[in-house]
């Protein structure tokens, strides 16, 4: 447990979510009677941003921090109230929370620090400590959590005798520009980023494999315009001495008419401009509705009519060449953008020409009627008092991306098609309310597996955090899972393309024939729920476990997962330990190329009372062909307790299986006893 580790947190953020009714930030029996007296954690707790609900409950529940500031729950509202109503447990819990934050902060070295220090510790240059180690560790990282889905007539690996002197071809909306992450928090700001199609070119030129590589998008996927990219854009000014590139300039004023000296000038590499913690600091502690400019410049690749949108928290405008292209001023009813605190995304089209320059500006304002209010919600306040914008742009689509991709597919030996979902429909503050690819992707394959006339060589790669429905699944025979691998992502799904890597990830999740397969889905109350309250009617029966219990088949076992070679799992042995038991098994390439298996073993009482869980797995290391690995797995009696209460080990037989995935009908099977009932 991180917790008890030997170098445990200094902080703990609470949840969003209520347990029972109840708000994370409020519950006494998880901060206090659990995380601090029973686990005997010291530190600071802290709310998500946004995530204060109260104001005396969530002090005497033992939260420390209401994040992020100003504070709308506490601050000059909690002086107020222990001014008209003293109350000494409040001030004791006040007292405790106090005493922790100092010694976090004293712990960083920021006590006693004069106004001038401060100044210079938030205004301080980012540097980077990135280094080559750094870069292969994230492309390994990468690499290994690609999982092989099908590959049934074994175009994989595209060694160069399959691909020297060939055309390939790149097709879909994830092939030239891949995602590194989903959205919200997880959607950080690169060193650099790699993408499937260059990535492929740079790393067969390397190893001087010649191949012509073309592309065709095939189909698009976004849900909202693409952020703008710097190889087209640039802000007009820049500050003496900078020598980066960057995209966008933002002015920032105090008042909301853009009236008053220019508090703070920022530059900016991205278009999705969350000012929720990166609002200028004295502006942000105020909690003042404020305003920014922003200023850039465009230089469209092709001539016509392009698309421009933006969807901002505030009050926002777009100007073309000074000209008022869109309104978002005065909105109603916040969409999904901001935490589903933003509007809807509105757009505008200009007619533009190749290579001319077009100046571009946004004018964002807070609302006038966010205000501090003891009786809002603190996520309201946090994130409604922003001007944050999302701005995108899209130059004119051709007519027909299918029937161009088909046709270069047609010319190609080689295709590869990267599918999936981006950071717009993986993200923070909602849900995907389906399992299908978003656009016409799921046309596109069909497409090109029914068309091509040699479709064996369609290689599909799926770029996605979560299932999607794969209904074409049957008819291809290269399918590969690829997540969100990051900066080297582009890299890692190459290295495995190209053989360079051999697949060993393994799915962490069970994956679903199609939506209605699910079973949460079948009721309001269960899901999306009724009254913002969500019963878990099927307590611990989720995912795989679900599946077996229910004796229905997903489209891929939680543990699932190919190589470019075969293993041979044999001679599982069992020995007692003196607190569980040690579980041996030889593990053999049997295959050509050097690789690794993922052993996985389960456990489920001997007389049929629960289903299989999986209690440990171990990856081997790269085994060359025909070598033999010994694994050990290790399992504890308090891995099999159950909660009631308390940790329960049931006295019983136990049956041990150990193979490649959940679903796996060919385990080897051991049997453990265990003496008598345990209690934790």
């Amino acid at each position: 447990m991180t917790v008890k580790s030997a170098n445990p947190p200094t902080c703990v953020m609470t949840a969003y979510n209520c347990v029972n009714g109840l708000h994370m930030d409020m519950n006494r029996k998880l901060l206090t009677e659990t995380l601090r007296n029973e686990w005997g954690f010291d530190g600071v707790v802290m709310s998500d941003w946004g995530g204060t609900n109260s104001m005396a409950e969530s002090l005497l529940a033992g939260l420390d921090l209401e994040m992020p500031g100003p504070a709308a729950h506490r601050g000059a509202n909690l002086l107020a109230h222990l001014q008209k109503t003293p109350d000494e447990e409040i001030l004791k819990a006040i007292d405790a929370s106090c005493s922790r934050v100092l010694r976090l902060l004293r712990g960083k070295n920021l006590l006693g620090l004069s106004a001038t220090e401060v100044m210079e510790s938030r205004n301080r240059t980012e540097t980077s400590s990135y280094t080559d180690l750094d870069q292969q560790l994230l492309r390994s990282v990468a690499a290994d959590g690609i999982v092989l889905l099908k590959n049934s007539k074994e175009m994989l690996p595209l060694t160069p005798d399959k691909i020297h002197g060939k055309r390939v071809a790149f097709i879909g909306p994830n092939s030239f520009h891949g995602t590194p992450s989903g959205g919200g928090s997880s959607n950080l700001n690169q060193h650099y980023q790699t993408h499937p199609m260059e990535a492929f070119k740079a790393i067969t030129a390397s190893l001087d494999i010649k191949v012509d590589v073309e592309h065709s998008p095939g189909a698009f996927s976004y849900r909202y315009l693409p952020l703008v990219s710097n190889e087209q854009w640039h802000s007009p000014q820049r500050l003496p001495g900078m020598q980066q590139k960057h995209m966008l300039r933002l002015d920032f004023f105090a008042s909301t008419d853009f009236s008053g000296p220019i508090l703070e000038t920022q530059y900016r590499n991205s278009s999705n401009i969350d000012l929720s913690d990166t609002a200028p600091a004295g502006l942000s502690e105020k909690g003042d509705p404020y305003s920014f400019r922003l200023s850039t410049t465009v230089t469209p690749k092709s001539s016509g009519m392009h698309d421009f949108g933006i969807a901002s928290v505030g009050n926002a405008r777009l100007y073309v060449n000074n000209d008022l292209l869109i309104d978002n001023y005065d909105w109603f009813g916040p969409a999904e953008t901001f935490y589903c605190f933003g509007s809807a995304e509105k757009r505008g089209k200009l007619y533009m020409t190749a290579g001319r320059s077009y100046e571009v500006r946004i004018d964002s304002s807070s609302k006038l009627s966010v205000k501090p209010d003891s009786n809002q919600s603190d996520a309201t306040y946090v994130y409604g008092i922003q001007p944050s914008v999302r701005f995108g742009f899209l130059e004119q689509l051709p007519e027909n991306p299918i029937a161009d991709a088909l046709a270069l597919a047609e010319r190609s030996d080689i295709t590869i098609l990267v599918l999936g979902l981006n950071e717009e429909w993986e993200g923070e503050g909602h849900d995907r309310t389906t399992m299908s690819l978003p656009g016409k992707q799921d046309a596109l394959v069909q497409t090109l597996l029914r068309s091509v006339s040699h479709p064996e060589n369609v290689v599909i790669i799926n770029q996605s955090g979560s299932p999607v429905e794969m209904d074409w699944e049957a008819e291809a025979s290269t399918i590969v899972q690829a997540w969100y691998g990051g900066q080297e992502a582009g890299n890692a799904l190459c290295d495995v393309l190209i053989g360079k890597v051999n697949p060993s990830g393994r799915l962490p999740i069970s994956w679903p024939f199609k939506y209605g397969d699910l079973d949460f889905q079948k009721s309001k109350q269960t899901w999306p729920g009724v009254d913002g309250q969500v019963d878990y009617d099927e307590e611990t029966l989720v995912g795989y476990r679900w599946y077996l219990h229910q004796g229905v088949k997903p489209r891929f076992w939680l543990g699932y997962g190919l190589g470019y070679s075969t293993f041979d799992i044999s001679k599982l042995e069992a020995s007692e330990t003196t607190s569980g038991w040690d579980l041996t098994a030889e593990v053999s390439n049997t295959g050509k190329m050097a690789g690794q298996e993922v052993v996985q073993l389960y456990s489920s009482p001997l007389d049929g009372a629960g289903v299989r869980k999986l209690r440990a797995f171990e990856k081997t290391g790269i085994l060359a062909a025909g070598e033999m690995y010994t694994v050990t797995l290790s399992l504890e009696k308090r891995d099999l307790a159950h909660w009631d209460g308390r940790w329960i080990t049931e006295k019983g037989v136990y049956l041990l299986e150990v193979g490649r995935n959940a679903g796996d009908t060919n385990m080897l099977t051991a049997e453990v006893i265990v003496d008598e009932r345990l209690e934790w």
